[in-house]
């Protein structure tokens, strides 16, 4: 009989867990905007060579925003629509793990930079090549703004999915707007305030 209740309990749990997840997906999905996909996709692509892999973010033509930390490879490429683009130049945002890429003929579409900064509570997108393999967008919520001991650089916390490859994607807003470059953290993954770093990045 003890048996028989506490497979009864489990089920519940199950169910509830089960529903809390559907009903949380319906949610965010009910509330974004059918273009919003299509719109970060657009500006988000790969920057690989043999052996490595990150995500960029397009910005304007022939530039790009990534993670600093993705300027270790030699001799990257960027994916467009099925053409490889060569980077010529990679500028780090020292002590920022963001960086600005130069790539030759690499075209738009390219996003717009948000003028308002995200709030906690607040509806996020993300973009990015997990695994180097396909590009992915999930959703989530900006939760808070923090400060690493480590840097002393703002970073912004968030509850969208996000994995090895996602560095250097974007994070948007409802509106499609760029708010944040996925980089990494001793303590896990986080998005840098673009709004920290765009009058400061040698944009040549």
């Amino acid at each position: 009989m003890r048996y028989l209740r506490n497979f009864a309990y489990f089920a519940v749990g199950i169910f509830l867990a089960a529903a809390f997840v559907l009903g949380t997906t319906r949610v965010h999905t009910h509330s974004v905007n059918p273009l919003l996909r299509e719109s970060v996709a657009s500006v988000t692509h790969k920057i690989h060579e043999k052996g490595g892999y990150c995500s960029v973010v397009m910005i304007a033509p022939e530039r790009a925003l990534t993670a600093a930390h993705c300027l270790y490879m030699k001799s990257p490429s960027v994916t467009i629509r099925g053409h490889d683009y060569p980077v010529r130049e990679g500028y780090a945002a020292s002590p920022r793990d963001v960086a600005v890429l130069t790539i030759p003929g690499a075209p738009c579409p390219c996003v717009s930079v948000a003028g308002t900064p995200l709030v906690a509570g607040d509806f996020v997108a993300v973009t990015g090549y997990p695994l180097g393999i396909t590009l992915t967008v999930t959703y989530g919520e900006m939760q808070a703004r923090i400060v690493l001991p480590e840097d002393g650089q703002e970073y912004l916390l968030m509850t969208a999915l996000i994995t090895l490859g996602h560095s250097g994607g974007g994070v948007f807003n409802q509106y499609g707007e760029l708010v944040g470059i996925i980089t990494a953290g001793n303590i896990g993954m986080f998005s840098l305030a673009v709004e920290l770093l765009t009058v400061t990045l040698p944009l040549k």
